[in-house]
């Protein structure tokens, strides 16, 4: 019997698809390995028809609050016969659980005291390595059992039948143009993102172009956006894995650093995304990886300026942004497209 890997990634979407090309690269080293991904419910989809993982469990189902629950999640890690645990996220709760479920090969992050008493092999993420893509920290809990990675693309697979089904959709929203582009224009809060004005004007040099269809894929846009003559909205109460489907019919996506555009980087969908140069939220550490993405930062000299201190309130500008760099996006979505 073949080694048995457990990954523990309980964290969000982007980190999740990031998380993506260890399974892979497991498989390209022990062919014969059964891989588990321990992740949140609700992020199944991304891994779903992942011919590397064998397994995914709710990380919901494991780790419970409590004590009661925590000896519960310990049985049933220990019933998954695991040989290897790599924890992604620094969460000492994941380190005692995989301790007392007698995993006995485990590799967290950063040093810790329960790593010390409890014998975890440590990835390092010191200050120089502030920039290391995402990618690459998943990559690093192989080179810590002495494996060196050949691959840092993320995938998320498709069946026959979704192919088939994102097909359609093209045939149906292209409706006669040539190139599909997605506008994804909400963030969560969780990104550096323009204003709904800037996607508007950004939509109506898009559909000027008669070649081009333009998607909005948020679940709930902005109305000014659903209002410029020629934009299509994909369909209310889609699931995850519907997003997935319609983002493979896409040329290219504009978004903000989020979860679309990993999805999309993912998919092999080329992207244009709206990053803030911050160490936390860089290209350098979230960028897109082999899909011939773009990335799209402020205006040189606006950081200085304008910073309002949390990236996440960021506008790219405080009195609208500067058509030109509307201008260069589109530009950058028709050399894409």
């Amino acid at each position: 019997m073949g080694p048995r890997f457990l990954i523990v990634r309980q964290d969000r979407l982007g980190d999740v698809v990031t998380s993506t090309p260890l399974p892979r690269e497991i498989k390209r080293v022990w062919p014969d390995a059964r891989v588990t991904v321990l992740a949140r419910a609700r992020y199944e989809a991304v891994l779903r028809h992942n011919p590397h993982v064998d397994e995914i469990l709710p990380s919901e189902e494991v780790f419970g609050e409590g004590l009661r629950a925590f000896w519960i999640g310990v049985r049933r890690l220990r019933a998954g016969r695991y040989t290897h645990a790599l924890m992604l996220l620094p969460w000492s709760r994941s380190g005692w659980m995989t301790f007392f479920a007698g995993i006995p090969v485990r590799v967290g992050v950063g040093y810790a005291l329960h790593h010390v008493l409890t014998g975890v092999k440590v990835v390092r993420r010191r200050m120089n390595m502030v920039h290391q893509h995402e990618c690459d920290h998943a990559l690093a809990f192989l080179k810590r059992l002495g494996v060196e990675p050949v691959d840092d693309t993320p995938e998320v697979h498709l069946a026959a039948a979704e192919r088939d089904r994102a097909a359609v959709l093209r045939h149906a929203w292209l409706d006669g143009r040539d190139r599909l582009v997605g506008l994804h224009v909400g963030s969560g809060g969780s990104a550096p993102n323009w204003t709904p004005d800037d996607y508007v004007d950004l939509a109506r040099r898009l559909t000027a172009d008669p070649r081009l269809r333009v998607i909005v894929t948020d679940p709930e846009p902005p109305p000014e956006i659903l209002a410029v003559p020629g934009v299509v909205r994909i369909a209310d109460g889609a699931s995850l894995r519907d997003d997935i489907v319609a983002f493979t019919a896409l040329d290219v996506m504009v978004s903000s650093s989020t979860g679309p555009m990993h999805l999309c980087t993912a998919l092999g969908v080329p992207t244009v995304t709206l990053f803030c140069p911050l160490p936390s939220c860089a290209p350098s550490l979230w960028g897109p990886r082999g899909n011939g993405g773009r990335v799209v930062l402020p205006a040189p000299g606006y950081c200085a300026q304008h910073c309002p201190g949390d990236p996440h309130d960021c506008t790219y500008a405080d009195d609208g942004l500067p058509s030109s760099q509307v201008a260069a996006v589109t530009a950058d979505v028709l050399s894409l497209a």
